[in-house]
């Protein structure tokens, strides 16, 4: 009798041990990279990630957002002295640019204590100086700096033709297929490059599995499924294990 109390007493203690240690293998992660609208009409989605960032405190917020205007000094534009090599400083441009000031005004509400950093850039920036920004990117966001792509997705279509149209974006984005995301146009994303940037860079991190947290279109917020003319948004958050060691990799 005793030698049998004493063999289920062994399993429930291994149990315990076995569960202990799957508790404790399970990740805690945090979020290294997003996707995000600036489109006010899905501030909700903006206010979602305010609202996940919060309890990680980011010091820093990298927001990459299109030069809408294509004006400035250069392809790449910031506000700040870094990426001196590729990124021109030019705070007048960046005043004026709602896919950076946006998501950032909506942000600091709720994350008072974070810097933000503008990354303004063109279309018409080059692969080379592309891919110089994301290795200056990858060397130079801490394990606790967040990486922010600001951008809308499908333009100007209803919302059936929207929708279609996002599930290839979404096909591409899962399948890191950066050749074809850098063809699409406005009927698909406004800144396709802005999104390969942050792709690339969560990649140099070892991140690759993009999570896809929100979807919807303008037509659905406004309660206006019949409009001929919609603008469609994703929320996409890259996470990584908390503690992790920094990885540089090829994107």
């Amino acid at each position: 009798m005793l030698s049998s109390l004493a063999a289920i007493g062994l399993r429930l203690y291994l149990l315990l041990l076995s569960f202990l240690g799957l508790n404790q293998a399970l990740p805690q992660t945090v979020i290294r990279g997003a996707v995000i609208p600036h489109h006010e009409v899905a501030v909700e989605f903006i206010r979602d990630l305010g609202r996940r960032l919060a309890p990680q405190s980011p010091p820093r917020i990298f927001i990459i957002s299109p030069n809408h205007q294509e004006i400035g000094l250069g392809p790449v534009l910031t506000d700040q002295p870094l990426f001196a090599d590729v990124a021109r400083v030019d705070p007048a441009t960046i005043a004026q640019e709602h896919g950076y000031q946006v998501p950032k005004k909506i942000l600091s509400e709720f994350l008072p204590h974070t810097q933000f950093i503008p990354l303004v850039v063109s279309s018409h920036l080059d692969s080379a100086t592309q891919d110089q920004l994301v290795q200056e990117l990858s060397l130079t966001l801490a394990e606790r700096d967040v990486l922010v792509t600001s951008t809308d997705f499908s333009h100007y279509r209803n919302l059936a033709t929207a929708d279609a149209k996002d599930q290839v974006t979404q096909k591409l984005i899962q399948d890191r297929n950066y050749a074809e995301i850098l063809k699409l146009n406005n009927d698909y994303l406004d800144s396709p490059r802005s999104l390969e940037i942050l792709m690339k860079t969560m990649a140099t991190k070892g991140i690759t599995t993009p999570d896809f947290v929100n979807h919807s279109n303008s037509a659905i917020i406004s309660a206006d499924p019949g409009s001929l003319s919609t603008t469609s948004y994703f929320e996409i958050l890259y996470r990584a294990n908390l503690g992790t060691s920094a990885k540089t990799l090829s994107f």
